[in-house]
């Protein structure tokens, strides 16, 4: 069964990207890969290739748009009642809107996806990853340092009841995926460990979704951009590489270790996020 071949790892985002790339290297290695996926046509495509590439038939397919919490959260019971254990749980979908969208539960949808979804879905199964002492990396972006979660309420930045700008969005959910990724270190020290990561500018289909003016830039030099396996090789060393195994509430770029924004390191705005979305999803760790 390969070198991975007891171990249990749910990537979301997975049918494409990096989340593909991550699930890809993982499989590799013989692991049993959860692949959660929006579209059930684009993840059964991209379940058929991996399992064609690397001989892997334990690959496994759960469909749920993470905007919407009540498919969050049905997605993690399922989980948690199929699995006895989980090794990773890499929270790796993301989106970026051109314009403001609220979605069913008055959410804004780039933070619903990118941040909210992920804090809903890690608390679902922290039994399962305590369990086997697993790790948690959240998939961030160097755009976390032009975050600004301090410029309203947050539950108001949640909310997008604020001036809506698609990238400031994105930048925002990025930071909190990293404050988010650090304050989960410092709540579950000793049980399980969790990192976030910025995985590299990549020439992935997140910037095909939509027209905001940084994504048509951004499409534009996608030629000259590197290829997501170059991410999910990273991804899956971080959530799975021995030397890795007690690395704890530290930030990557790529498999470098480095320092995040200083908003990313603040105690106080990473408690009050984790507070407020608390709050507003209803989910208590």
């Amino acid at each position: 069964m390969g070198e991975f071949g007891e171990r249990i790892f749910v990537v979301t985002g997975a049918n494409s990207g990096v989340g593909k790339s991550t699930t890809r290297s993982l499989a590799t290695r013989g692991a049993r890969v959860v692949m959660v996926c929006r579209s059930l046509k684009r993840g059964e495509n991209a379940l058929e290739e991996i399992r064609r590439q690397t001989g892997n038939d334990r690959l496994l397919l759960q469909v749920a748009d993470l905007a919407e919490l009540d498919q969050v959260r049905r997605l993690g019971d399922a989980l948690a009642e199929e699995l006895d254990h989980v090794d990773g749980l890499i929270n790796n979908a993301g989106v970026v809107r051109a314009r403001r969208e609220i979605t069913v539960d008055g959410f804004e949808r780039t933070m619903a996806t990118n941040h909210l979804a992920h804090f809903v879905l890690t608390a679902r199964l922290l039994d399962r990853l305590e369990a086997a002492g697993g790790r948690v990396v959240n998939v961030s972006s160097q755009g976390h340092r032009s975050g600004k979660l301090r410029r309203a309420p947050l539950d108001a930045i949640l909310k997008g009841e604020i001036r809506y700008r698609g990238l400031q969005a994105y930048n925002d959910s990025k930071l909190a995926n990293v404050l988010f990724s650090n304050e989960l270190a410092r709540r579950t020290a000793g049980r399980i460990t969790s990192n976030a990561l910025h995985p590299g500018v990549l020439a992935t289909h997140i910037w095909n979704q939509n027209k905001t003016p940084a994504s048509l830039v951004a499409a534009a030099f996608k030629p000259l951009m590197g290829s997501p396996d170059v991410g999910g090789r990273a991804t899956a060393r971080l959530a799975a590489d021995a030397q890795l195994a007690s690395v704890s509430g530290r930030y990557f770029d790529g498999e470098k270790q480095e320092e995040p924004a200083p908003d990313a390191l603040d105690r106080d705005l990473a408690r009050r996020l984790w507070q407020t979305t608390e709050d507003l999803t209803g989910v208590t760790y």
